[in-house]
């Protein structure tokens, strides 16, 4: 029914009734809390509990309006769920103009199998020579794409998200991805594109979300989709 009664799931994103929320299990009737809000009025006693949202809170205060699920911290997996495929990078182009042509709109820095080659507006900007053997046969293949790296905060992120994140959502969120990459029969070019869009969609959802956990989903979704694209030759 389309009546609005919100509900706060244990994602921590609220759902316009029970209706709406579907299988989510429910944290409590109301919209879902600003729990950077939360702490302020709570006491500094380290006394840990565990939500039913996954995350560890200091004390019952700073829990605020979630539910309890035990005492203490929540029991963190030693598994970081890392996605269980890999995107198979297309084989290295031994012409530097078709290499270009095909990459140098969305390739930031490539290797010719010796040199790594930075890339801008199509063109090999500059290139930390190392050296051509003689008889060397270049072979191209990008390193990194626009918008597409592993910097260290998203790292960071990433292992404050494994904490914090219960193993069930890194599960679910793994699965939805393989998904999203083997449903069609897309070219590696075609699927770098989707993820540079899939990215830049995060990013300006992250901007405007306060809940912690839906913060996690968002940067454990990221560091994924970007790691799937990192040459890790």
């Amino acid at each position: 029914p389309a009546v609005y009664d919100p509900v706060c799931g244990v994602d921590g994103i609220t759902y316009g009734n029970s209706c709406d929320a579907g299988n989510m299990k429910i944290a409590y009737k109301g919209e879902c809390k600003i729990l950077d809000d939360v702490p302020r009025a709570c006491n500094a006693i380290y006394e840990p509990v565990c939500g039913v949202d996954g995350v560890t809170y200091g004390n019952k205060c700073a829990a605020g309006d979630v539910k309890i699920a035990h005492s203490g911290e929540c029991k963190v997996s030693n598994n970081a769920h890392l996605l269980d495929f890999s995107i198979a990078f297309p084989t290295p182009i031994k012409d530097e103009k078709e290499f270009l042509e095909k990459y140098g709109k969305v390739c930031l820095s490539a290797t010719d199998g010796i040199n790594t080659l930075m890339i801008s507006n199509g063109q090999i900007s500059a290139t930390t020579l190392i050296g051509t053997p003689e008889g060397f046969k270049p072979a191209y293949v990008c390193k990194s794409f626009e918008g597409l790296n592993l910097d260290n905060s998203l790292k960071e992120r990433f292992e404050i998200a494994i904490k914090n994140l219960p193993e069930k959502y890194q599960k679910k969120i793994n699965s939805a991805l393989v998904r999203f990459y083997t449903s069609k029969n897309r070219e590696f070019l075609e699927q770098v594109e989707i993820t540079q869009k899939l990215v830049k969609k995060i990013d300006e959802y992250a901007s405007k979300i306060k809940n912690k956990n839906s913060i996690y989903i968002l940067d454990y979704m990221k560091y994924q989709v970007i790691d799937l694209f990192t040459y890790k030759k």
